[in-house]
């Protein structure tokens, strides 16, 4: 495996490995979570060759868990990472920790001996529409939420407003 990455250096391939690993994500819920960044935002701190090796590193942990005939070369992986950095750049390590699991388990259906970055890019897209309308009806919820709660407020402060008025009208004209 560390022969696909080697290709974008050595430098702390074992931490980058390791800090992989480290992620538990078991649904979107976990990667909204994290305080993990996108690749884009990742980028500035540990630079393009870091994101590089990050990624390089996820695929070929996924290109090893499958026995495969037609397996992926380092140039294949490194242009797959390339497309996936131009692609999904907004998208969290943890994203892509999630979706090569489920791919994994078989959620984007049957490897038959081939796996390539055309495969692993519609997996991705699978995913990603996935996210985004599991995060649009989160979304959704919130503000639901949040105006039932504003409406619950205005109702109480409308019901004190009036209890206050009813008060005074009853100091002012000494009606008991």
């Amino acid at each position: 495996m560390n022969e696909n990455i080697i290709k974008y250096g050595n430098t702390g391939i074992s931490k980058i490995a390791n800090e992989y690993k480290a992620i538990k994500v078991r649904n979107e819920n976990d990667v909204f979570n994290s305080k993990n960044k996108s690749l884009i935002l990742m980028t500035p701190e540990i630079g393009e060759i870091g994101v590089r090796a990050l990624l390089s590193y996820a695929i070929s942990d996924l290109v090893d868990f499958f026995n495969l005939g037609k397996t992926m070369t380092a140039e294949q992986i490194a242009q797959t990472v390339e497309l996936i950095i131009e692609e999904f750049g907004i998208l969290k390590i943890d994203d892509f920790k999630l979706c090569f699991s489920r791919a994994k388990k078989g959620y984007y259906g049957q490897v038959y001996d081939r796996l390539d970055g055309q495969i692993i890019l519609l997996w991705l897209n699978t995913y990603t529409e996935n996210r985004l309308n599991i995060a649009e009806d989160q979304s959704y919820r919130n503000h639901l939420e949040k105006k039932q709660s504003f409406l619950n407020t205005s109702e109480r402060l409308k019901k004190e407003s009036h209890k206050r008025e009813l008060e005074a009208f009853k100091l002012k004209t000494n009606y008991k």
